[in-house]
């Protein structure tokens, strides 16, 4: 019977029948493929069961007894519009097949004294506007899917989607194509999912969404093709583990994000008013606009976002990208810290409270570029110093292009280089621990120079060095589309470049590479004594004496091309034999060691295989 149905619907998917009829429910319990229980509106029995053009009506005269049951006893139902209206006492809409799909070609309207246990899937299909969801406080107990080049649905009442004790996961909404309207209404989900590139419209504005899904995604939403109004609506991720991404950017600003869960995570590309992080071990990532970020949690994993931020103090942050207008309520603790430009030109503003203490662990980055100068500011009145702390690590912290107002830095072990084209306020001391220089280390753009690498290879430029914020476009030798922010070279050329900050701000640069002998770059960039590596070639670990050499050594790595990868400085005292470093983050190929003592250079060429 069930295959002789199917076949019915598939016929009536593709050939719809163009007028409408009702079919009225009848004789209280049965089953829905009984046509017995059905009465057309002539009060006959139908000749078929009800399709895509049918309206079924459920009401006061449907049922005789308190809990009558309609079954559904069919793979696929499909019907036009479904209506429980003026039930007198308690009913059920009942299945026990979890695959089955429901197919609602229009609108669909409960009743509170709707039992509904129906357990499948409802997939919402139409191409017209108009068609309406009334649950009538009915909880549905699997995904809900909209499809249909054109179609509407607009919200009535409170949608909820039960838990499923048997998947141990809420039904999901699923938006294909069309536009789903909410129509300020609250919905209780799993999740929200619209994956695809379809012409799309999801208008939760003053709206109120709760997810539940844990473990997974409770929100996927790619903006390709998408209207999103989100204004002034809120977005509770109440479950662990759970992430809600948008990709593709947004227009419309989402109200308020709470992440309520443990380990829960939004991100992606989210504009939002308002972020709120009340869970453990959360996370904000991706390039966000946030115009507010409000944290109650002690430890958070990851903290991406643009905008108006305030971090209000004694937290710990695994990592932490920042820039805009962020505020220092008090001291804290960042594993990584990057504070970098804004994408909007107005400027970036890091404000710390006077007398706090910003202690970095790992890594610290602090960096604007030519067409935005980072200001880093005490908060008034200027009662003292804030602090930027950072003992640990093998390199110098080198930053660029920071304007400085009673912030110090301070390191047991570091030099702290806010760089050559940095400055601090006028009529002021220059603030503690900073030097106005730049790191050996450290340049800004390519600077029209000339990169030599060993004939054969290949060489990658990577424009990291422009300062750029995620929002930056990268133009290699005159592409009209933004390429990656690495180039790959495997001959002799000038590479021209032009970093575009912002549709008014851009620099153009090149550099030049070459291609020649690994010897003569070698004789025109070191100079001096050889020194022996062992074993060369290496799997990892290298070798080379000390014993020629007293007082302090600068070990440096380069690439064919002349970038210095690795740099450290110690002190030996003549009795060393060997020092030993272990180069496995490296790639297979040639680099050359140099190491300078007092006045005297060495170097060597080595193989990493």
């Amino acid at each position: 019977m069930k295959y002789f149905i199917s076949i019915v619907f598939s016929i009536f998917l593709f050939n719809p029948i163009s007028a409408q009829e009702n079919y009225y429910w009848v004789g209280g319990q049965g089953n829905w493929s009984d046509l017995n229980s059905w009465r057309d509106e002539n009060g006959l029995i139908p000749v078929e069961m009800p399709h895509p053009n049918i309206n079924v009506i459920f009401n006061e005269e449907s049922f005789l007894w308190e809990n009558d049951t309609v079954f559904i006893d069919i793979v696929h139902p499909a019907l036009k519009n479904m209506t429980w209206e003026n039930l007198p006492f308690q009913v059920v809409l009942y299945g026990d097949d979890t695959t089955s799909q429901m197919w609602v070609y229009g609108s669909l309207s409960s009743h509170p004294n709707l039992i509904y246990s129906y357990p499948g899937k409802i997939m919402f299909q139409s191409e017209q506007v108009g068609n309406t969801i009334d649950p009538h406080g009915i909880q549905f107990r699997n995904d809900l899917h909209f499809d249909g080049a054109g179609g509407e649905w607009t919200l009535l009442d409170t949608i909820i989607m039960a838990y499923n004790y048997a998947s141990q996961s809420f039904g999901s909404i699923f938006l294909e194509n069309g536009s789903l309207i909410a129509s300020e209404k609250v919905i209780i989900c799993g999740g929200i999912f619209s994956e695809n590139q379809n012409q799309r419209k999801l208008d939760i504005e003053n709206s109120e969404l709760r997810l539940f899904n844990s473990s997974g995604y409770c929100c996927l939403i790619d903006n390709e093709n998408l209207e999103l109004n989100a204004d002034y609506s809120s977005v509770y991720i109440e479950s662990n583990q759970s992430i809600f991404m948008i990709i593709n950017g947004m227009t419309s600003a989402i109200g308020h994000i709470y992440l309520n869960g443990i380990g829960c995570s939004a991100g992606k590309s989210i504009h939002a008013n308002f972020v709120t992080i009340n869970g453990e071990n959360c996370s904000l990532f991706g390039n966000n606009s946030i115009n507010h970020v409000e944290i109650n949690a002690g430890y958070i994993v990851r903290l991406e976002a643009s905008g108006n931020i305030s971090l209000p103090g004694m937290h710990h942050y695994g990592y932490a990208r920042l820039s805009g207008n962020v505020h220092f309520m008090n001291s804290n603790v960042f594993d990584t810290l990057i504070l970098g430009p804004s994408y909007n030109l107005t400027g970036s503003f890091f404000t710390f409270q006077t007398g706090s203490t910003q202690e970095i662990i790992d890594s610290l980055y602090v960096r604007g570029n030519q067409c935005e100068t980072m200001t880093l500011q005490a908060s008034s009145p200027y009662t003292g110093l804030a602090t930027i702390k950072k003992d640990e690590g093998e390199h110098d912290v080198s930053c660029d292009f920071l304007m400085i107002q009673a912030v110090a830095a301070e390191s047991e072990n570091l030099n702290f280089y806010a760089g050559a084209n940095s400055n601090y306020f006028p009529l002021e001391d220059p603030p503690p621990g900073w030097i106005f220089e730049n790191d050996t280390n450290f340049y800004y753009g390519f600077g029209g120079a000339t990169m030599e690498a060993c004939l054969g290879d290949t060489v990658m430029l990577d424009a990291t060095c422009f300062n750029g914020d995620p929002f930056t476009q990268y133009y290699w030798n005159g592409d009209t589309v933004p390429g990656d922010i690495t180039y790959t070279v495997f001959e002799s050329q000038i590479v021209n470049i032009r970093v575009v900050y912002a549709p008014d701000c851009w620099i153009d640069d090149y550099v030049i590479v070459e291609f020649d002998s690994c010897e003569n770059y070698i004789e025109k960039n070191f100079s001096h004594e050889r020194i022996s590596v062992y074993p060369n070639p290496s799997a990892g670990p290298i070798a080379f004496n000390l014993d020629r050499l007293i007082g302090q050594v600068e070990l440096s790595i380069y690439s064919p091309e002349g970038k210095c990868l690795y740099m450290e400085r110690f002190l030996v005292n003549g009795t060393e034999q060997k020092k030993i470093i272990s180069l496995q983050w490296l790639d297979k190929g040639i680099y050359f060691i140099r190491i300078e003592n007092d006045d005297k250079s060495f170097y060597s060429k080595f193989v990493l295989k």
